[in-house]
Parts: C-alpha cells; structure tokens; sequence
C-alpha cells in the first residue's frame, strides 16, 4: 500500500485500513543506494554476497 520514512505514517495507514475491516500490517526493511546504474547496484550487490547476505536490484 505505501513505503514511508516515518513509521508512524505506515502506522497511521494500517489503522485506517483495520478500520475499514482489512487486515493490514507493517513489514521493516533495509534499503540500500540510491546507485547512479546498474553496474554501481551490482558492486554493491557482490559485496553484500561477501557479507553472507542475499539482495535483490530493484528498477522503478
């Protein structure tokens, strides 16, 4: 339904749909970049691997 910066907007959202009689929660995440390209996003992606962790490369 949204991506906020605040939680408490994502709150805010998930309570006006719970009241609506939708279930709805929050979910947290970590996001990485911007990258100005996709070779950028792919160094950053090989080094996240080196960490012992997965990624996706996410396009608009």
């Amino acid at each position: 339904m949204g991506v906020f910066s605040d939680p408490a907007n994502a709150q805010v959202l998930v309570e006006r749909l719970r009241k609506a009689g939708i279930e709805a929660s929050t979910e947290t995440r970590v996001q990485v970049g911007p990258f100005r390209n996709r070779a950028e996003a792919e160094k950053a992606r090989a080094e996240i691997r080196r960490l012992g962790l997965e990624g996706v490369i996410a396009t608009k």
